[in-house]
């Protein structure tokens, strides 16, 4: 993996956050596809999970993230740790 870019995760993250909201708007609460928060700027990446539990990895301030390009349909990462907090397979 390149270098992780905080900067990036933050403006992925608040994409993500517009995607969601996006969503329930229109009435969707299944799985979306979100952007991978890994920080790799080179990473195109999707996340596909449902809004509920991006709402839920949201109120979890260390909590990111990853998708399909690090081999899953969705995995939360706690970013200080690296560890998975959750994944879902593909």
């Amino acid at each position: 993996m390149a270098e992780v870019s905080l900067e990036r995760r933050a403006e992925v993250r608040a994409a993500n956050q517009k995607i969601v909201e996006t969503a329930e708007l229109a009435g969707s609460f299944g799985r979306v596809p979100l952007l991978c928060e890994c920080g790799d700027p080179e990473c195109k990446g999707f996340a596909r999970m449902g809004t509920d539990a991006f709402n839920i990895v949201v109120t979890q301030p260390k909590w990111l993230i990853s998708g399909d390009a690090h081999g899953a349909r969705y995995a939360v990462i706690d970013a200080d740790t690296g560890d998975e907090v959750l994944r879902a397979e593909r």
